[in-house]
């Protein structure tokens, strides 16, 4: 075969399975539409479906007759060490400097209007970055503590190696018959790793009612507020509230929390005999305390809402009590001065106590008056997941909701082909297309996979360079392209939640491969009888898996320059692991 046919069958297989993966995206992504499933495909159906194509590439190059498949298992490594080394490295860079905003002190300046104002290559390397939530630093323990199953194999593999890159049938044999069976372990470790994995985000992922009761805010809801709920209902019907048809069960309960906390300050002012004269509503506030269900609601809105402290545990920021006031739709109360008054030592973060004072200096003060009718257009949902058509003037203020919650945060909206139809049909019409594109995506990843192990494989003989630097480089811009862009593209709206979001993504993938692709690759190893001759590379993977993690662990903040340095790790890997198999004599 040519070099230049040789090119363009690589390209058009590339094609092909870069398409085979935004359709298994694209098709998995159109389930989160349906609020039944929504939590359970985005914390199992998206990590696994984006593990397929590598997983399929590690599988079938290691079949076929021993020396050959001892041979192309080369290049499934590589797919396997460049897939989880691109997306720790390339697509990590891209989130962080297209979220980026400005940093002060270190810190991220996310409450500010304009948030990227400095230029210039030392400004965007030193004074630019992101903040990422707790989970971020909880997911990268996960991703090394599934990294050490290679060691399981490895270790022994360490001490059985001859170090020879090439061996006869025979000596794959005797080197196999002393490795099958921590291959084996290895296998049930990958296997029980991958549920627990899933498991785990398939909890994280589900409606809160589903959740186990003692991290359950919706049983917290329902166990705190069954009188300020009776309230609310008393309120809304007062308003001509009455209920209508289902909708999703996420942002009842956002409105109920909502109207639960709106319903204790009401109840507040009319226990305390609250007026619209300020100065005697603070001359009453010394004699308060709250109810007990009450405070123990505000502090898990506390511990939601507030930021981790190197020395005082949580402590809330007035970026995170605005973030909570626009989240609870309490809107027409100057918050930095309600923030400046329980700051009592000037330290511009507030613990718990401070925090529930925060609110009964809240309470205290008259609501905000109705503004003017805009649009009468209006829905309220209730913890049972029902649509309430408003009056017109509850109407206008979902309505004025609504747009602070396209400001805050951008959310998913239903496609134009969907929109029209009644919601029976939606939910069948988007299970049809989410059913073909991925079922059409997982069938063009196992007909051409196995080809394209072929083509990579063929590329480094007629190159000369060995397959797995080929299929390192080559094999994750086919598998791994659409997660690449969705990085910088969700990252690049700017806000905590979203670069979470992107990065959060990557350590999944990581894990995937951890777990899922190199399960598949432990099978090889005892069911094909191969030997493990992969020292370099697994050191490779270990090297850079713990150097992001030590970056990640090291602050909730993160420059443009520490990106820079994970960015390095890319070509940095490729170089170690030739100088570990050409200078140190590691196979």
């Amino acid at each position: 075969m040519s070099p230049q046919m040789l090119f363009w069958i690589f390209i058009t297989y590339g094609y092909i399975l870069f398409t085979a993966a935004n359709m298994l995206s694209d098709g998995s992504e159109l389930l989160l539409f349906i609020p039944q499933v929504a939590g359970l495909v985005g914390s199992v159906v998206l990590p696994v479906l984006g593990a397929v194509p590598d997983g399929m590439m590690v599988l079938f190059s290691g079949i076929g007759p021993t020396e050959v498949a001892q041979e192309n298992v080369a290049v499934g490594v590589g797919a396997l060490a460049g897939s989880t080394i691109m997306l720790l490295t390339v697509p990590w860079f891209l989130g962080v400097l297209g979220g980026r905003v400005d940093m002060e002190g270190g810190k991220c300046q996310y409450g500010e209007e304009k948030k990227l104002t400095k230029g210039g290559l030392m400004n965007t390397f030193f004074h630019t970055g992101i903040r990422y939530k707790p989970e971020i630093r909880a997911n990268c323990k996960i991703m090394i503590f599934t990294a050490l199953t290679y060691l399981i194999i490895q270790v022994p593999a360490w001490f059985i190696d001859t170090q020879e890159p090439a061996l006869t049938a025979k000596a794959i044999a005797k080197e196999n018959s002393r490795e099958s069976a921590w291959a084996l372990i290895g296998m049930v470790f990958c296997i029980l790793e991958f549920s627990m994995y899933l498991y785990m985000q398939y909890v994280a992922g589900l409606p809160e009612q589903h959740l186990p009761h003692s991290v359950s805010s919706a049983e917290m809801l329902r166990a705190k507020f069954d009188n300020c709920l009776a309230w609310a209902r008393d309120k809304m019907s007062g308003a001509g509230v009455a209920p209508a048809k289902a909708r999703s069960y996420v942002a009842a309960i956002m409105r109920a929390q909502e109207l639960g906390v709106k319903a204790w300050m009401e109840e507040f002012r009319r226990d305390w005999k609250l007026t619209e004269q300020s100065e005697k509503n603070k001359a009453l506030l010394d004699k308060v305390t709250f109810p007990k269900d009450f405070r123990e609601t505000l502090a898990m809105w506390f511990r939601k809402y507030a930021s981790a402290s190197d020395h005082d545990g949580l402590r809330m920021t007035e970026m995170d009590f605005n973030n909570l006031l626009r989240a609870l739709h309490l809107h027409g109360y100057n918050a930095t001065e309600l923030f400046k008054q329980v700051d009592a030592n000037n330290d511009g973060s507030i613990d718990s106590d401070e925090f529930t004072e925060c609110f009964k200096h809240l309470a205290s003060l008259p609501p905000k008056a109705p503004a003017q009718p805009r649009k009468s257009r209006a829905t309220i949902a209730t913890a049972e997941a029902v649509t309430l058509p408003a009056a017109p003037a509850a109407a206008e203020k979902a309505d004025q909701d609504d747009d602070d919650d396209d400001e805050d945060e951008e959310e998913e909206s239903m496609p134009e082909e969907f929109k029209d139809l009644s919601v029976q049909e939606q939910r069948r019409q988007i299970l049809l297309k989410s059913s073909y594109l991925m079922g059409f995506g997982t069938l063009l990843v196992l007909v051409f996979s196995d080809p394209m192990v072929d083509v990579l494989a063929e590329i480094g003989r007629q190159s000369g360079i060995p397959s797995f630097y080929i299929s390192f480089v080559l094999a994750p811009m086919a598998s791994n392209s659409s997660e690449l862009v969705a990085a910088y593209n969700y990252a690049s709206r700017k806000t905590s939640k979203t670069i979470t979001i992107a990065l959060n993504t990557l350590e999944g993938a990581a894990c995937m491969n951890n777990t899922f692709c190199l399960g598949i690759f432990m099978a090889l190893v005892y069911f094909q009888g191969l030997a493990w001759k992969f020292t370099a590379e697994t050191i490779t993977i270990l090297v850079v898996e713990f150097a992001v993690a030590f970056l990640v662990l090291l602050s909730p903040h993160q420059r443009v320059f520490d990106a820079f340095i994970i960015l390095c790790l890319f070509p940095g890997a490729l170089a170690l692991v030739y100088v570990l198999e050409n200078y140190v004599g590691l196979d």
